[in-house]
């Protein structure tokens, strides 16, 4: 992590900035991850971003939130029996979080976009059939 942030440093990233966990980062950026977006998209996001994203990923520094972590989150959520719709959202706002600190610098990759498209591919019997995700191995 020192290598990493030195790294940072050296591209004119604030270490702060670099270190920082997810829920404080993404609502520090919220509005630029949700710029471009219609103004009614926003609530549903915003839904998902408190009560299931903060839980499950916030306490994580950026740059280590990994595809495994984002994956056992969103399985965490279907396991919770929430929506698929619902899931969709906090996903989407995760996204575009991400993104963001793609943007930034401070990530080369987004580990939600994997997930993204694992839960919400289609199969091909209906415009907005998912397929559904794996079981959860324990």
């Amino acid at each position: 992590m020192i290598d990493a942030l030195t790294a940072a440093a050296l591209r004119g990233i604030d270490p702060a900035t670099y270190t920082q966990p997810l829920a404080v980062y993404g609502e520090a950026n919220l509005r630029l991850a949700l710029r471009g977006l219609e103004t009614r998209t926003h609530d549903p996001y915003l839904a998902g971003w408190k009560p299931r994203v903060v839980p499950s990923l916030g306490h994580i520094p950026v740059p280590l939130v990994s595809n495994g972590a984002v994956d056992r989150s969103v399985y965490g959520w279907i396991a919770d029996e929430v929506g698929r719709s619902s899931v969709r959202n906090s996903l989407s706002v995760l996204v575009r979080v991400m993104e963001q600190a793609v943007r930034d610098g401070i990530i080369a990759l987004n580990p939600a976009v994997s997930a993204s498209r694992t839960s919400t591919r289609s199969t091909g019997s209906g415009p907005s059939a998912a397929r559904p995700l794996p079981p959860r191995a324990d």
